[in-house]
């Protein structure tokens, strides 16, 4: 993989632009996270407040929860990994498209996990 193909993961490709083979983990990774994102959440600007991006994740899992549907189960995961993004970013840690696509790809791994909410958080 090129730098290119990491630039800008938060914006919505060039239109025409195929999908790679899902074969191809890591281009499919940052394939779904621009063409299935929400540009309104992009993590390198300071838009929205922590709590505002922990309740759109929460409200993500709960559309995946009722759904099941793997579209839904994308879209979580793309916030997840812009929110993990946004976090390090205000804890003043380096970030990376490329942690930001492992990101994505671990919680699409454990997606299964996400169906049961077991306990409460405090």
């Amino acid at each position: 993989m090129t730098a290119a193909d990491f630039s800008d993961i938060w914006s919505p490709p060039p239109p025409g632009t195929p999908a790679p083979s899902p074969d191809d983990t890591k281009r499919f990774a940052v394939w779904l996270i621009r063409t299935r994102g929400d540009p309104e959440w992009n993590p390198d600007r300071a838009d929205h407040p922590m709590p505002a991006w922990r309740e759109e994740m929460t409200r993500l899992i709960s559309v995946y929860q009722r759904s099941r549907a793997m579209d839904d189960a994308r879209r979580a995961a793309i916030h997840h990994a812009k929110l993990m993004h946004r976090h390090l970013l205000d804890l003043g840690y380096p970030v990376s498209a490329d942690r930001d696509m492992e990101t994505f790809v671990w919680w699409m791994a454990h997606r299964e996990g996400w169906l049961n909410k077991t306990a409460a958080v405090a």
